[in-house]
């Protein structure tokens, strides 16, 4: 949960900075990967404009307590996207993208329900997205995305043998509100 509270900062940090049509948004993330259960936790995202219709994000996520597989894990992504928006219809935008991240993997390998010593090692993957934003007010919107994350995560023992390669890929959802200013 610190590392969450220390991605809010700096992303919060770098939006208040930056000069062009920009906004931020909380949501509410799920995310359904091959391998372990479905997971839901809370997001932020950062939106900055690049050059017209042309934004860059930074969002994080927390997911908690994927289980599963022989694992418990907590995920914690840093992703960086860059987006295409585009007009639908009189008052709606839709956008689409592509982006890298840093995956901060926390947990590993489980017996009896206890997590053993053996750590899931943080991973860097990549997805693409799909969104709509509808205005609510000037400058706020609700949002829906769908998001694809293409990511396989290991997990070693003390002495850096693999023990396990997890396919973490999957589809998730994301919906909340956006504030532009």
């Amino acid at each position: 949960m610190k590392r969450f509270f220390i991605s809010l900062v700096t992303l919060t940090t770098l939006a208040a900075a930056a000069p062009a049509y920009n906004g931020w948004g909380v949501y509410l993330a799920a995310w359904n990967t091959a391998d372990l259960d479905d997971a839901v936790g809370p997001g932020l995202k950062i939106s900055m404009e690049m050059v017209p219709d042309v934004q860059l994000e930074l969002r994080t996520a927390y997911f908690d307590s994927l289980d599963g597989h022989q694992q418990d894990l907590s995920i914690l992504p840093l992703e960086a996207n860059l987006t295409l928006q585009y007009e639908v219809g009189t008052s709606m935008t839709g956008y689409g993208g592509v982006g890298l991240g840093y995956y901060l993997l926390d947990g590993g390998r489980k017996q009896a329900g206890a997590t053993l010593d053996p750590q899931a090692d943080d991973e860097v993957g990549f997805y693409g997205l799909l969104g709509l934003e509808m205005p609510v007010k000037e400058n706020a919107g609700l949002f829906a995305e769908v998001q694809y994350r293409f990511l396989e995560a290991s997990d070693a023992d003390a002495y850096g043998n693999q023990l396990d390669t997890l396919d973490l890929s999957g589809i998730g959802v994301n919906i909340g509100l956006m504030i532009n200013w």
